[in-house]
Parts: structure tokens; C-alpha cells; sequence
């Protein structure tokens, strides 16, 4: 099982990015591949945050289009959206207490635990996973 992160599904969408090509190509592979894929909802409303401000995005998607991509994904039998496991907090917590901060990495934290009490590897373009020990973490920019 993979959890994704909301940067693989944005490189996804947004084909102004340097990274859209690459991990495009992962994420249909993945897909292909019938590994049940989790979303957590969490990070579905991160891309819909993402995705319509003009903050962040040269050219933001309309809500319906967003959401559009939500509904697509969601509608794959290999794709789950998932929420925080019953022992979510002492998961997040065990994390932030292992790499000793706070801050930026709460976000990350959170993630983590979903994937770790979810039983799956988390999938993200981020290198801040690599600093939780017991999180499996794959790349899909990192060279192969």
C-alpha cells in the first residue's frame, strides 16, 4: 500500500511544473500497478487548497476542477480515502519526539502516522520523511 502526499498529486495535475513529467509517469505506473493507493482526506483538501489559489498556482483550477480530479481518484478501485487510525496521536506523537521538533514537520508528522498506522510506505517529493525512522518513504523524484 501506498499513501500519497499532496505534492504528488499536484505535480500530477499541474503540468507547469518542473517535476509534472516525472511524476506523472510514476503515479500512472503506480496506479497500473493495482497496489491499493490511500489518499488521506486531509491531504485530498490540501489539494483542492493548493490547486484554486492564485497565491501559489500561475494558473489555480476552478473548484469544480479540483474537485474534479478528487472525484476521479476516489472513483478508482485501487483508491481509498483514509482518515487518522484509532491510535493516530500516540503515532504523531512517537514522531515529532523522535526527530525532536515541532514547527514545520507537524504536517509531515501527521502523515506519517497515517501512513504508519495504516501499514503503507508514503509517496511524497519531500525529503523532510526521510528524518521519520519508522516511516517507509519513497521518492518518486529520487534518481531510480
Amino acid at each position: 500500500m501506498t499513501l500519497v502526499d499532496v505534492n504528488i498529486l499536484v505535480y500530477v495535475t499541474n503540468t507547469d511544473t518542473i517535476h509534472h513529467e516525472r511524476v506523472r509517469i510514476w503515479w500512472e505506473s503506480l496506479l497500473a500497478s493495482g497496489e491499493t493507493v490511500l489518499i488521506p482526506f486531509v491531504v485530498l483538501a490540501g489539494y483542492v487548497r493548493v490547486t484554486t489559489n492564485h497565491r501559489t498556482m500561475s494558473r489555480p483550477a476552478t473548484i469544480d476542477e479540483a474537485l474534479g480530479y478528487v472525484h476521479e481518484w476516489l472513483s478508482l478501485p485501487q483508491v481509498r480515502g483514509v482518515s487518522e487510525p484509532s491510535n493516530w496521536l500516540t503515532l504523531f506523537a512517537q514522531q515529532l519526539t523522535q526527530v525532536g521538533e515541532g514547527g514545520n514537520l507537524v504536517t509531515d508528522a501527521h502523515l506519517a502516522a497515517i501512513a504508519i498506522g495504516n501499514g503503507a510506505k508514503l509517496a511524497s517529493c519531500d525529503s523532510d520523511f526521510a528524518r521519520f525512522s519508522k516511516l517507509r518513504w519513497v521518492n518518486p523524484l529520487a534518481p531510480q
